[in-house]
This record gives structure tokens, sequence and C-alpha cells, in this order.
């Protein structure tokens, strides 16, 4: 059990910082607000769900497949690596935002139309894209999984604490869809408030999330690598 405690509490700041990504959340809520918003909010989150379900089984087919058995300290020092970097990615990113640099997860020009017009189907696309393409949301992925291993947790443990990563990770995505079902007409408030809120704080969002959590996976990265 202690295992299992110490590998969750690892865990929650990498599913917080990717539950706090404001590009997932302004994505969702203009979906929310359109036409079928609903079905196309489930979609989008589902294609998310579907990348990295699909991103932890590559993963767990290529360490099956290797050749040699990787020790639990080589393991230690692949986490503490992946740290360092996400953490060097985000507080540089934090730092260049403060400078004036745009938003490097920015949205692309014209994306409000594109996610006006989008159907659900290709909401699941764009939700899996989104996942795909984002080298930020692999790193997370991967610290993820090697703090997974690096536990020592029995195979359905793991395979319980990546999907629970991964629902942690996508919790407000979820809440406001479910929000949405169950008091619709309170929740199109909320969402208006919320698309209001993200719209004019969007760059602080980014800035604050960029430097606080990349500063804390910088120190634990490096204090692992050191260790």
């Amino acid at each position: 059990m202690s295992y299992l405690s110490s590998t969750i509490t690892a865990l929650l700041p990498l599913a917080a910082v990717s539950m706090l990504m404001p590009l997932w959340l302004i994505i969702e809520v203009r979906l929310l607000g359109g036409e079928r918003g609903i079905r196309k909010a489930v979609g989008f989150v589902a294609g998310m769900t579907s990348m990295r379900v699909l991103q932890g089984a590559l993963f767990a087919l290529l360490a099956t497949g290797a050749s040699a058995e990787v020790t639990a300290q080589e393991t230690h020092w692949l986490v503490s690596g992946a740290l360092t970097i996400l953490g060097l990615l985000l507080v540089i990113a934090g730092i260049r935002m403060l400078l004036g640099e745009p938003d490097p997860d920015a949205a692309p020009p014209r994306w409000s139309q594109m996610v006006d017009s989008v159907t659900a189907p290709k909401a699941v696309g764009l939700g899996a894209g989104l996942v795909a393409v984002n080298t930020k949301a692999w790193i997370f992925t991967l610290s993820a999984l090697g703090i997974i291993v690096e536990g020592e947790l029995t195979r359905p443990a793991q395979i319980g604490a990546y999907l629970g990563f991964i629902l942690v990770a996508q919790a407000v995505l979820i809440g406001l869809i479910v929000a949405c079902v169950v008091m619709p007409l309170r929740a199109q408030g909320w969402v208006s408030a919320l698309s209001n809120w993200l719209n004019s704080n969007n760059r602080a969002l980014s800035i604050g999330v960029a430097l606080l959590f990349g500063c804390l996976f910088l120190f634990k990265g490096v204090s692992g690598l050191l260790g």
C-alpha cells in the first residue's frame, strides 16, 4: 500500500498541470457553447482519452519487448530526467511569456472557426490529435508511466494508477460535461462565465501554471538526478 500511495502522490502534480492546460479548457468550453455541444465535448474528451490509453499501451509493449531488463536505478534516472526536461520546458515557456513572447501552446490562427464547425466524430480526432502532437503532453504521459513503473506495483495496480492519472488529468473537462448533462440551464451560465474568464486570463493562467509546476518538476527532477 505504501508503494501505491507514494506513486499516487507523485502522479498528482503531473495530472494537475495537465488538467489545467488552458488550451484544452478553452476548446471544450467553446464546444459546449455551440450546437450539440455535449456530443462534441464528449467526443473531444474521448479522443484525448483514447490517445493517452494508446500511448500507455505502446509504452507497455515496448517495455515488454525490451531485450534487457531495466534496473530500478535506471528507471529512477529516466523518470528524473523526464521531470527535469519537463520542468525546463515549462519554466522557459513561462519566462518567455513574461517577456511578451506568444504562448508556445496557444491555439493556431482561425482555431475558433474550426472548433465551431467541427462535428462530433471530428471532435474525437481533434482531441486525439492535440494530445498526439503536443510535446508536453507526451512528456506528461511518459513521466507518469515512468513513475508508475518505478513504484514497483503489480500489473493491475499499474493499469489502475495510469487510468487514474488519465481521469484526474481530464477531471475538469469531464466535470463540465457532467454538469451540462445534469443541470443544463445552470451549467450554460457557468460555461459562459468560464469562457469569458479564460479569454481574459488565458495568458496569466498559462504563465502561472508554467512557472509554478515548472519549478516543482525541475526541483524533483534535479533532486532525483543528484540523489
